[in-house]
C-alpha cells in the first residue's frame, strides 16, 4: 500500500524561526588551514577525526586530508573515498575506488580484487553491523570485475551477486545494516532488496509501491522506520509494508536530489541536498537550513556526519566544511531529558504510559503522525500520565512534550499495532 505526503516549504523567517551565528563554525581556506574548500565526500570516525575528500583537477590529482581539530593531514596512501565507518573492533572501515582499506591509526590493510575474493575494486558504499560485521557494496566495471554485495566476518570476505544469489544486478550503490540486523541494499535501477539471514526480498515498481528502482540513500528511525531517497528525487517511508511518499518526482521540495542523510541520537532526521541545503525533520515539522537564511556557506551540500557531541558537520561542493551546533544555547530543562522521561509500551496497542522521574507543575503532550498533522493535545499535571490510542490507526507517529518553561520540545517516537 502507499500513501502520498507532499510537504510545502516554509520560509524560515516566516515560520518565526532563527538561527545564531554562535551556532556555527565555518572551515575555509580563507579562515583556516583546510587545504581545500571543495570537499566532495566526508567521514567523521568515533573519537572525533575528520576525514574530507577533495577533487582532482588537470594537474592536482584527488586528496583525502585528516584533520584532528588542530592539524591537517593528507594521507597519501590514497586519495580518495567514498564513505568511511568505524568498526567495534577499532580499526576505520573505508570505501575507496581501489578497494576496502582497514586503518588503525598508524597502520593500513587494503582489500581488492588482487589479494583477496573481491570480485572488484570499486567499493561504492559501506556499513558496519554491531557485531563488527562489515556490508559492502561493488560496482562492476568492464568485463571482468562482477560487482556484488561483500559481507565480511573478520576474516573472509563472502560474495553475492546476481549469479549466485537473488540479487538482480551487480551494482549495490547502498548498503544499510537495520535493526535486528536486517541488510538493506539499495541497487542502480533494480529496486530494493532486503536480507534477512537467508532469506532475501525484492521491492521494485512493479512488485510493489516503491517509487522508483535507483535508491540513492536509506536511513532508519530509532521505531524502525524506513527513510529512503531516489535518483530521480523521490523520497519515501517505508514501514515493512506501506509506502509513503514525502516527495515524488517533479515536485519541488527542494528541488535537488537528497546527497545524505542521517538520524541524531534524538531521532532527527538530518537530510542533504545537492545544491538547497539542508533540512531537519523531528517527527513533526521540517526545518530548512539554507545559505540565504543561515550562515551554511554553500547550498551545494556533499555530506553530512555527526560528531560524539551531537555537532553537525556539514562539507560543501565549493565553500568548505560548516559546523551546526543545534544544541547550542538551548538551555533544555532538565525535566526534557532522555534520563527524565520514558514512555511505554512501544509498539502500543491501547494505552502509551508518559513517565517523569520529577515533574512539578504541568506539561502539554502533543502526537502526530507522519504527514505533520496534529491528531492529539492533552496536560498532564502527574508524574505518571497514560493517554489513549486506541482510536490511532496502526502507524508511525511523534509524541512532543512541551517544556514546563513554554518554549522547548522534546520528540519521542512510538509506533501504534
Amino acid at each position: 500500500m502507499k500513501k502520498i505526503l507532499l510537504i510545502l516549504i516554509a520560509l524560515l523567517f516566516g515560520s518565526g524561526l532563527a538561527f545564531s551565528q554562535e551556532q556555527w563554525t565555518l572551515l575555509n581556506t580563507s579562515n583556516s588551514d583546510i587545504p581545500s574548500d571543495r570537499t566532495i565526500s566526508l567521514g567523521v570516525t568515533a573519537d572525533d577525526v575528520v576525514y574530507i575528500g577533495t577533487p582532482g583537477g588537470l594537474v592536482d590529482p584527488s586528496h583525502v586530508y585528516e584533520y584532528t581539530g588542530t592539524d591537517w593531514t593528507d594521507m597519501d596512501w590514497f586519495s580518495s573515498f567514498n564513505n568511511m565507518k568505524s568498526s567495534p573492533s577499532g580499526h576505520l572501515a573505508i570505501a575507496t575506488g581501489e578497494g576496502v582499506f582497514h586503518y588503525d591509526g598508524t597502520e593500513y590493510v587494503l582489500f581488492n580484487k588482487g589479494n583477496s575474493n573481491l570480485t572488484a575494486n570499486n567499493v561504492s558504499c559501506l556499513d558496519i553491523g554491531p557485531d563488527g560485521t562489515e556490508y559492502i557494496g561493488l560496482t562492476a566495471a568492464g568485463l571482468v570485475a562482477s560487482g556484488g554485495l561483500g559481507i565480511y566476518d573478520g576474516s573472509f570476505w563472502a560474495i553475492y551477486n546476481k549469479d549466485n544469489s537473488p540479487l538482480p544486478v551487480n551494482n549495490v550503490h547502498v548498503v544499510f545494516i537495520g535493526q535486528n540486523n536486517i541488510l538493506w541494499i539499495g541497487t542502480q535501477d533494480a529496486g530494493l532488496m532486503k536480507k534477512d539471514g537467508d532469506n532475501w526480498e525484492l521491492f521494485t515498481t512493479e512488485n510493489s509501491d516503491i517509487p522508483e528502482n535507483h535508491v540513492t540513500h536509506i536511513a532508519q528511525s530509532s521505531s524502525g522506520l524506513l527513510w529512503i531517497s531516489f535518483a530521480d528525487g523521490s523520497i519515501a517511508t517505508f514501514d515493512g509494508s506501506e509506502w509513503t511518499y514525502i516527495r515524488v518526482r517533479n515536485l519541488d521540495f527542494p528541488e535537488s536530489n537528497v546527497s545524505d542523510m542521517l538520524f541524531d541520537a534524538d531521532d532527527n532526521l538530518w537530510m542533504g541536498f545537492e545544491s538547497d541545503g539542508f533540512a531537519k525533520y523531528d517527527g513533526a515539522d521540517w526545518t530548512y537550513f539554507t545559505s540565504l537564511l543561515t550562515p551554511l556557506p554553500g547550498d551545494e551540500v556533499t555530506g553530512l556526519e555527526l560528531d560524539s557531541d551531537g555537532k553537525l558537520w556539514i562539507s560543501t561542493q565549493w565553500n568548505g566544511l560548516a559546523i551546526y551546533d543545534p544544541d547550542f544555547g538551548s538551555a533544555i530543562d532538565d525535566f526534557l531529558s532522555r534520563e527524565n522521561i520514558a514512555i511505554y509500551p512501544n509498539p502500543v496497542n491501547t494505552s502509551l504510559n508518559v513517565e517523569f522521574t520529577e515533574l512539578t507543575g504541568k506539561a502539554d503532550l502533543y502526537i502526530y503522525n507522519l504527514m505533520g498533522q496534529l491528531l492529539l493535545h492533552q496536560q498532564m499535571n502527574e508524574a505518571h500520565f497514560q493517554i489513549d490510542c486506541s482510536k490511532l490507526q496502526a502507524g508511525y507517529y511523534t509524541l512532543k512534550i512541551k517544556s514546563q518553561k513554554g518554549n522547548e520540545f522534546v520528540s519521542r517516537p512510538f509506533v501504534k499495532q
